[in-house]
């Protein structure tokens, strides 16, 4: 059986945006984009190498997300 996880813009800045990620309607933790570079920073996440995983995967989601559409999304989720 498939989770789902959720993906929501937390704040945006001229050089940075943060994500909330969570599942079932627990957050996970929260990560940052750099605009410049797209480069991820972890700022606060749970325990554990699973949510270290959907972190990854949730910021993977988001650069598609911007490269398709060349805007940061405001809310998205994925099946993992």
């Amino acid at each position: 059986m498939a989770i789902y996880i959720e993906i929501t813009k937390h704040y945006e800045t001229h050089e940075k945006v943060a994500y909330l990620y969570s599942c079932d309607h627990i957050s996970w933790g929260v990560f940052l984009i750099t605009k410049e570079n797209f480069a991820l920073k972890s700022v606060k996440e749970l325990e554990g190498e699973k949510q270290s995983f959907f972190m990854l995967r949730a910021w993977g989601k988001v650069r598609r997300t911007y490269l398709t559409t060349r805007e940061f999304p405001k809310e998205i989720c994925y099946a993992a």
